[in-house]
């Protein structure tokens, strides 16, 4: 058989050397596979090209938490923010004990019992029914009164008023100063307000409007004072007799009769009719016991 087969004829098909890989043989027809053995392997050829990547596989599971890092260093103070709304007011506290009393003030003036319109009489004259003697044309005369009831208020006055008891042959202006404590005794100081002309050709109670109201009139020492522009006109005058009661304190004098045997009632200080200095702290006084004369005021109004 093994002999048959070599003079037959053979077709045969080889691979390369050393390759396992079958050998065809055709025996009268008949195809017949031959395996040889294995040859040894031939040497690595060259790496190929790498393939494109493929696809990403599936994340994986998250791995465990490591453990923490060390603080980092403390930042920088942030700026304020701002204020918040107020809060409500928290509830009123405990009244505290009750303080000792304090001294007691100073008493208060007495009630204004003055009003717009009507005439007074300075406060305190104890009689206002004498007789002047005859006024002198070159001097200005002075009494002292006192305004005490304003209250604690102030008032301006609108007129002036005195009653004429002989009549003069031409004309009369009054006037108010304002007190000049500076002295001993006091004695007029500025002026305050005064009177154009009023006729005393007869006897009569004229008044007349102030040239310029006397302002801010408040509790004090005032003093009336009189000009007449003739020598002949009386005035009614507090008379001597009464002047210890009363003129005696408000006009006061530095000698002991004048005041307790002479009866002094008022000053006078050379003058010139019509003229009405805004000052009389300068002036020269010489006290009077036939002429204190007696004015009367109206008030124009109060704040």
């Amino acid at each position: 058989m093994r002999y048959a087969l070599l003079a037959s004829t053979m077709l045969l098909t080889c691979a390369p050397a050393y390759a396992q890989v079958p050998v065809n043989l055709n025996v009268n027809g008949t195809n017949y596979s031959l395996v040889g053995p294995t040859g040894a392997a031939g040497p690595a050829g060259a790496t190929g090209a790498a393939g494109p990547t493929g696809p990403a596989g599936p994340t994986g599971a998250t791995g465990a938490t490591g453990p923490q890092g060390t603080t980092g260093a403390t930042g920088a103070t942030g700026a304020t923010g701002a204020a918040g709304a107020t809060g409500p007011a928290g509830p009123t506290g405990a009244t505290g004990a009750t303080g000792p009393q304090g001294p007691q003030g100073p008493a208060g003036n007495a009630p204004n019992v003055y009003t717009v319109g009507p005439f007074f009489l300075p406060s305190g004259y104890a009689a206002i029914n004498g007789v002047s003697g005859a006024l002198n044309s070159a001097l200005m005369y002075c009494t002292g009164g006192d305004i005490k009831s304003l209250g604690s208020t102030t008032g301006t006055l609108a007129a002036l008023g005195v009653r004429i008891m002989t009549a003069g042959t031409s004309n009369i202006q009054l006037g108010i100063y304002a007190d000049n404590p500076t002295v001993a005794p006091s004695r007029p100081g500025a002026l305050l307000g005064n009177t154009a002309n009023i006729s005393d050709t007869s006897a009569n109670i004229p008044t007349a409007s102030l040239v310029t109201a006397a302002a801010s009139i408040t509790p004090a020492k005032y003093w009336f004072c009189i000009e007449s522009g003739d020598s002949t006109v009386k005035v009614e005058s507090l008379p001597t007799s009464t002047n210890s009661s009363y003129m005696g304190a408000n006009v006061g004098s530095n000698t002991a009769s004048q005041v307790l045997a002479a009866g002094v009632i008022g000053v006078s200080t050379p003058a010139t009719f019509g003229t009405w200095p805004a000052s009389l702290t300068s002036a020269t006084w010489t006290e009077q016991i036939n002429v204190g004369v007696v004015e009367i005021f109206q008030w124009a109004s109060f704040p």
